[in-house]
């Protein structure tokens, strides 16, 4: 609603209110969300799996699961300069 007083108020809006009733967008935003919750749900399984089912320390564990959080962090930027870099640089 917002988004929506702003554009009649002749104000740039940060999203497009019309971008709301778009199925392709809603859709990625919730294959989105259902992929965010379940890597969070999976690291989350993964840490008390270690600790509790393997009696490992939490150091131990982060030392474990760094080499995930490395593989997931590590593309994310390669794939960012591949794509053109951010929007703020140009």
């Amino acid at each position: 609603m917002h988004q929506r007083l702003r554009v009649r108020q002749g104000r740039e809006p940060l999203v497009r209110p019309g971008l709301m009733s778009s199925r392709p967008y809603l859709l990625g935003t919730a294959v989105a969300m259902a992929q965010f919750g379940a890597s969070l749900a999976a690291s989350l399984v993964l840490t008390v799996f270690l600790q509790d089912g393997l009696g490992l320390s939490a150091l131990l564990t982060a030392a474990v699961t760094l080499a995930s959080a490395v593989a997931m962090g590590v593309p994310q930027g390669s794939l960012g300069a591949w794509c053109g870099g951010s929007d703020r640089a140009r």
